[in-house]
């Protein structure tokens, strides 16, 4: 551009020229004697002022126009009908991670050069063509950085009268970040707002709900002698069955306080192995391996009934086929933590206030996780972990899995409870989930509990 705009200037002021000298012609040609022309001195003098004046005002232009091209924020850069950078200012460069006083190195290159192969298919497919048709395109694009980083661009790309292309990005970053984090409040809240009002709903249907099972329950009892034994019993099952969810449901709504104690995991995993091993069809095996048998935790035991049971039912649920395993660990706490710690360790209790944030991360290895709550550096914690053969979660749905009622169930099998009580009872009782999964490759749910002190 350096290089251009004089050369432009210049022949703009070559054609202002000509018309002074043509007019002063005119105006000071007198015939002479022997029918030549005789030109006034004050012709010359007037010549040579105009065209010291205009050459000033050239190289004034000139210096000023590059001022401000290299202080501009913007990206400007100008190409050739051939695409060859002709030139570009630092901000280019420096707007896509380059050096900006390489500049050198890039001209006469193609400046489709800069950007990566999603990046180059976008301007071949609708840049190039829309500027060529309508003599300009503007828009948005997230453009991806040499080093891997990304930013988001207004860009726009001009023809000139003369073939040439003037091109122009400006980083947005900021601005669009700002605005994403604004729209996601938005939705927080409105979440938020939705839950509660579904909460007060619930409570509701529910209340309605307990009086008709007492209908039933009753109507067993004092009809039992009448019916066989076989259908009273299934009809308590069935009333059992409900009622559970009942409880379930009430104790999300209402927030019920946890009743925190000293366990042994050890044990109450022993004491429970009939009851789990009945959720099971006889298709898929559960199997126990308790790793550490002096485990210990504070925790709210019926809390932690309900969440083992919720996590056998997904993993009952989760697999597809004549066969499939089912693996109840209990363990030491893994400090490695599948080398997510810098998105599970915290130095202060403080932040058990962001408890309930969920982060999901991808791994290189192909597998994905999905972190709630976080974990004290110094702490000690009890892990449980409830491993599944089935289909796995795919990255759509990841983010979702800890939302009340979000489930991927048919409407009769599940309440989308399952995951949110468990994330809701283990983060509010200072511990910490992490699901990691692969499609195709089955789900392992992690909980981490928080040992008592005096434990051992």
């Amino acid at each position: 551009m350096a290089g251009s705009l004089p050369l432009l200037t210049q022949k703009r002021g070559s054609r202002w020229l000509d018309s002074l000298r043509h007019a002063l012609r005119r105006l000071f040609e007198r015939p002479s004697s022997h029918g030549r022309p005789q030109e006034d001195a004050r012709i010359v003098a007037l010549q040579d002022a105009g065209e010291n004046k205009e050459e000033k005002n050239k190289k004034d232009i000139a210096r000023i126009v590059n001022l401000a091209v290299e202080a501009a924020a913007d990206g400007i850069a100008i190409t050739d009908e051939n695409n060859r950078i002709l030139f570009m200012n630092g901000s280019f460069l420096k707007i896509h991670g380059h050096n900006p006083h390489a500049r050198d190195l890039y001209i006469g290159a193609d400046w489709r050069s800069l950007y990566n192969e999603v990046g180059q298919d976008h301007i071949n497919s609708v840049v190039l063509p829309a500027t060529i048709l309508k003599g300009a395109w503007s828009g948005s694009m997230v453009v991806v950085r040499h080093d891997g980083s990304r930013f988001y661009g207004d860009a726009s790309l001009t023809k000139l009268s003369d073939g040439l292309m003037l091109g122009v990005m400006r980083d947005v970053t900021v601005r669009r970040t700002a605005e994403i984090e604004q729209e996601r409040l938005k939705d927080k809240l409105f979440h938020s707002q939705k839950m509660e009002a579904v909460g007060r709903i619930t409570t509701k249907l529910v209340g309605e709900f307990q009086a008709t099972l007492a209908t039933i329950r009753k109507i067993a009892d004092t009809h039992e002698a009448a019916l066989p034994e076989d259908v009273v019993g299934h009809i308590r099952n069935v009333v059992a069955r409900a009622q559970e969810n009942v409880d379930e449901i009430m104790s999300f709504s209402q927030k019920r306080a946890a009743r925190t104690a000293f366990l042994s995991i050890g044990n109450f995993f022993d004491s429970r192995k009939e009851e789990w091993n009945r959720l099971f069809p006889g298709h898929i095996l559960l199997d126990f391996d308790i790793k550490s048998g002096e485990a210990k935790a504070v925790f709210d035991e019926g809390n932690l009934r309900q969440c083992i049971r919720n996590l056998l039912l997904n993993a009952t649920d989760a697999i597809e086929g004549p066969a499939g395993r089912v693996v109840l660990t209990v363990r030491n706490m893994d400090r490695n933590l599948f080398g997510l710690r810098r998105h599970m360790i915290t130095e202060s209790t403080l932040d058990r206030d962001m408890s309930a944030a969920v982060r999901t991360v991808s791994a290189a290895n192909g597998k994905m996780y999905a972190l709630s709550g976080y974990l004290l550096r110094d702490g000690r914690y009890t892990e449980i972990i409830v491993s599944d053969t089935g289909r796995g979660i795919s990255g759509e749905i990841l983010p979702n899995i800890f939302d009340p009622f979000f489930t991927t169930k048919p409407a009769a099998k599940g309440t989308g409870l399952g995951l949110s009580t468990v994330h809701g009872y283990v983060t509010g009782g200072a511990g910490a989930v992490i699901v990691a999964t692969m499609p195709g490759y089955g789900t392992d749910v992690h909980l981490y509990l928080p040992v008592p002190e005096s434990g051992t």
